[in-house]
């Protein structure tokens, strides 16, 4: 009925060619890209029984010697910055719960919470994409930046009716916060050394979804349909800091709005 179990790796990436030249037609190398060391944990436990079941995982993964290589804009031109030797961790943990009541609905349960920061200090360097030389150097600090672009906590439930054989209706909430936007590490200069992005808002998103099987002797024919956002919940799913200012907040972000109300539906035979 119980199960525990542990992973452990270490992992070891020589520069790639994104990396190594420098973006333009003259192979000029980028300065200073070294091999990627990374090495992970994780341990698990997880128990079964035929009415209820659980599963708790927890992890942590370093990644050192990480470089960042874009292209910005800089005094009108457009210019390719390299930072060589940035890291970053990943630690968090994640609980699952699923239970067959001996009514005529089911429930499930789910907790995922990360702490995913930068780590480092680097000198960042800008090349000239016409000439392939460097023109400038800058120091970047991304100690304790928290990691954007994927929310850290998320929370969901979710009850599943089932009135009759074959027959179901589910409805899933869902909760997202800790996302903060996308940014490059150019920004994080001078006075924005380890400044944080801008932190999306918190949303929730309902779900419901339907299905009927209908047995036709040796063809099961699968009804199904979903309605997904069904409270048409306005929300912000993704974001870029800094697109248009460095302010740091929502008026300087490109943002991503996430879908409103929609539906779908499928037939599926099975012989």
């Amino acid at each position: 009925h119980m199960n525990v179990f542990f992973n452990g790796g270490v992992f070891f990436r020589p520069p790639t060619v994104s990396n190594v030249y420098n973006g333009n037609f003259s192979f000029d190398f980028v300065e200073g890209i070294g091999n990627e060391f990374a090495w992970g944990l994780e341990l698990g436990y997880s128990i079964r029984y035929p009415k209820w079941a659980g599963n708790l995982n927890l992890y942590r993964t370093s990644w050192e010697n990480k470089p960042v290589i874009e292209s910005v804009f800089r005094g009108g031109e457009r210019l390719l910055v390299a930072v060589p030797d940035l890291g970053s961790i990943h630690q968090g943990g994640e609980f699952d719960i699923a239970y067959k009541t001996p009514w005529y609905f089911d429930v499930e349960g789910l907790v995922s919470y990360g702490d995913w920061r930068w780590t480092g200090a680097s000198k960042a360097v800008y090349y000239d994409p016409s000439t392939g030389l460097p023109t400038d150097s800058f120091d970047v600090d991304a100690n304790g930046v928290l990691v954007g672009d994927a929310a850290q906590f998320q929370i969901g439930g979710s009850i599943k009716i089932k009135p009759a054989k074959g027959v179901y209706i589910k409805g899933r909430i869902s909760y997202f916060d800790k996302h903060y936007a996308d940014f490059d590490a150019v920004s994080l200069q001078l006075e924005n050394k380890g400044r944080q992005s801008w932190r999306l808002p918190s949303y929730y998103t309902i779900d419901v979804h339907a299905g009927w099987t209908i047995k036709l002797k040796k063809i099961d024919v699968s009804i199904r349909a979903s309605v997904l956002n069904i409270l048409d919940e306005f929300y912000i799913s993704d974001a870029s800091n800094n697109a248009y200012t460095q302010s740091f907040d929502a008026t300087g972000a490109s943002v991503y709005v996430g879908q409103g109300r929609r539906w779908t539906a499928s037939v599926g035979v099975k012989f």
